[in-house]
């Protein structure tokens, strides 16, 4: 778990193995604390009402270990962030 990133409602993991990529989860209750190690299948929070919002999840998975900013256009998101593509099953 990330220990220069942590904000109230987030956790961020650095993969170790996967270079500098960082996965974001947001509006969670976190169950685990910054430089905690976690391994798959550890529960790193749970989703809730967090804030005013309806119970949902934001995930992200970040490149440069989710350093900077939040970004603000379409190619501040190709430079920070993995495509969902890499993501998805084609048949």
């Amino acid at each position: 778990v990330s220990q220069s990133r942590y904000k109230p409602g987030h956790v961020d993991l650095v993969h170790e193995g996967l270079g500098n990529l960082v996965s974001r989860y947001g509006h969670i209750i976190p169950s685990v604390r910054p430089g905690q190690e976690v391994k798959q299948g550890d529960v790193v929070g749970k989703v809730g009402p967090f804030g005013n919002n309806a119970a949902h999840l934001h995930l992200e998975l970040r490149k440069d270990k989710g350093e900077g900013y939040s970004p603000r256009s379409i190619e501040d998101c190709k430079n920070r962030f993995l495509s969902p593509e890499l993501f998805i099953r084609k048949p």
